[in-house]
């Protein structure tokens, strides 16, 4: 049998009895309850009601008041029914649990918040063996799982947007084939000598061709964006030229244009036809949204510094600050059923539209790295913000 080397043997019994001896930490834990940032609640029978007693809310940390919405103050000694009174549903399924001796956890909870906005919870609900509550005593724990819940949408959405672009590449390369041999002989015809009924059916040929066409090369830069030719470049300088070119429909549409440019931005790297393409599509969008507008139509076009947050970057950079481009309208503004669909391929409210420029254009500021949000409310108007990443 193979014999252990003493000194290894020693070393052992050295450190199990530095490990035997080595006093406890003090923990403050009144401070880590606070300092969590799950949200905790401590339930806890009413003793007073005799032989029906309620639960009610004994403590809340910050993470649980931030996440409901609501501070201890003003829920303190309430039930839990008073205290959360848009999450019935919850709150009736919660209150099911109290029963148990055992704790018991509920996945992927929807909650409400105080403003109504719609969070994704864990729950984990747990009896709580203290002396100093008053008869039986629970914790529940409220973990926001809602970031990670969108991530996995998106990686969904990324993922079949993938399988889509493959497809679309391919069908529009074939049918862009035989599309231009359509309009090759068709105008060959034309040049002919026909009546004017031909003449007529050969020219809409052409025309539609031409406009399929377009559509199918709108189809190919939505699947295969390419790589970006990028060069330093000022953006409020890019913005004015943008605007420039929409200085007569501004004029003809009695569109006041408001113009508040932070001409201390640092310069960015972009492609400038590409970031032209998708600006000039979120200011079109906002002009159009002013027709028929009744009153002062403002179209309102503003960059600033973003000093709030950084991406951070790697290998010791210290990361990106962000230049913000907001596009604002005070026109009809987006249906709340419509805001999530503006992004997806062939949806448009417009009669003429392809539903296609709003995907490139998200396509092309992702492209760059940045990040888009449209906020927009009925009858009040719209805003496109825009985050453009600069290296400093």
């Amino acid at each position: 049998m193979a014999m252990t080397h003493p000194s290894k043997i020693e070393r052992i019994k050295s450190l199990l009895k530095r490990r035997a001896v080595a006093p406890a930490i003090p923990m403050d834990w009144e401070e880590v309850f606070q300092s969590l940032e799950d949200g905790l609640i401590i339930l806890s029978e009413d003793l007073s009601q005799g032989t029906l007693p309620e639960v009610r809310v004994l403590r809340m940390n910050p993470g649980a008041e931030k996440l409901t919405g609501v501070s201890l103050d003003m829920v303190a000694g309430l039930t839990l029914a008073e205290a959360f009174p848009r999450n019935q549903d919850t709150v009736q399924k919660i209150s099911d649990l109290l029963s148990e001796t055992r704790s018991k956890t509920m996945r992927e909870i929807e909650w409400r918040g105080a403003y109504g906005e719609s969070l994704v919870v864990d729950l984990l609900l747990s009896p709580l063996l203290s002396e100093s509550v008053p008869g039986r005593g629970w914790v529940l724990l409220l973990r926001d799982i809602t970031p990670l819940k969108k991530l996995e949408d998106e990686m969904r959405k990324s993922d079949r947007l993938a399988t889509c672009n493959t497809v679309i590449s391919g069908l529009a390369h074939e049918i862009k084939n035989p599309l231009g041999g359509i309009k090759g002989a068709a105008q060959l015809v034309s040049r002919k000598n026909v009546s004017p009924d031909m003449r007529e059916c050969l020219d809409i040929i052409i025309k539609e061709v031409t406009r399929v066409d377009h559509l199918l090369t709108e189809l190919l830069t939505l699947s295969r964006p390419g790589r970006l030719q990028t060069q330093s470049l000022n953006i409020n300088e890019l913005l004015n030229e943008i605007l420039v070119l929409q200085e007569r429909v501004l004029r003809e549409g009695d569109i006041n244009l408001v113009r508040e440019f932070d001409p201390s931005l640092p310069p960015l790297q972009g492609d400038v036809e590409r970031l032209t393409q998708a600006l000039l599509n979120f200011m079109k969008n906002a002009i159009a949204a002013l027709e028929g507008k009744e009153g002062k139509r403002v179209l309102k076009v503003r960059t600033r510094f973003q000093t709030d947050f950084r991406i951070r970057g790697l290998r010791g950079n210290k990361g990106y600050r962000m230049i913000l481009v907001e596009i604002s309208d005070n026109g009809c503004g987006i249906p709340r059923e419509d805001l999530n669909k503006i992004f997806i391929p062939f949806f448009t409210t417009k009669e003429s539209g392809t539903g296609l420029g709003m995907a490139i254009a998200q396509g092309i500021i992702y492209a760059h790295q940045g990040t888009l949000r449209i906020t927009s409310e009925v009858k009040k108007g719209t805003t496109v913000s825009i985050h453009l990443r600069t290296a400093l």
